[in-house]
């Protein structure tokens, strides 16, 4: 009992935090937007906890409470194709946050070794330098990515080492790539503007939440 009681709490206070952030940033969402929206949540939630056995308890709070950032800046993004700084930024403190309690968790318990800490550590500075690093590069000598797309890299990049983010940079651009085929054949949309925060997003589901059953 105890344990629907904190799935439903979660999933509650994730929900209102999504709408909140949401109607912060001027998006209305219908009743049955806010629907799928928990549910999404809640899907996540539970498949996390349940399906994800390789996570420990740090690494599906991570997946779980960056959930929302993802879908208020993909959402907004895709409604106005703007990125909002701060909602990033949040994102990632997140995340760094339950990164450093993981740390903070290791050196506390004498049952676990230090030697623990440097992966941990490895893989959140390469992740984020990687796809900060590839997507920079875009931004700068293309101009094909915007510096709110660099900022999300950032955020999902702290997720995971060198392997992981590339997969989810390579997922990112082969999805937006059928997206824009898509559109291109239905509605010969061809000033080439598409919100790619969404793609991001995309790729890191694919990579985190699929992948590691493969």
């Amino acid at each position: 009992m105890e344990v629907v009681v904190y799935f439903a709490l979660s999933c509650l206070l994730l929900g209102i935090f999504t709408m909140t952030l949401l109607e912060a940033r001027g998006l209305e969402i219908s009743i049955g937007g806010q629907i799928f929206i928990f549910g999404l949540i809640c899907l996540s939630v539970i498949y996390n906890i349940y399906c994800v056995a390789i996570g420990d308890f740090f690494y599906i709070c991570r997946m779980v409470y960056i959930l929302p950032f993802l879908i208020a800046i993909s959402l907004v993004d895709a409604s106005s194709q703007w990125v909002f700084d701060i909602d990033v930024m949040g994102g990632l403190v997140l995340s760094e946050s339950i990164l450093v309690l993981e740390i903070l968790e290791i050196l506390l318990d004498t049952g676990n070794t230090i030697d623990k800490i440097g992966p941990l550590i490895y893989n959140n500075v390469v992740g984020v330098l990687v796809l900060v690093g590839l997507s920079y590069g875009l931004h700068r000598f293309t101009k094909g990515l915007g510096m709110g797309d660099v900022l999300v890299y950032a955020m999902v990049g702290t997720m995971g080492g060198l392997l992981d983010s590339l997969a989810v940079f390579f997922l990112s651009f082969i999805s937006a790539g059928l997206y824009c085929v898509i559109i291109l054949i239905n509605t010969r949309k061809k000033d080439g503007l598409i919100a790619f925060t969404p793609f991001i997003s995309i790729g890191f589901i694919v990579t985190y939440e699929i992948m590691i059953f493969i």
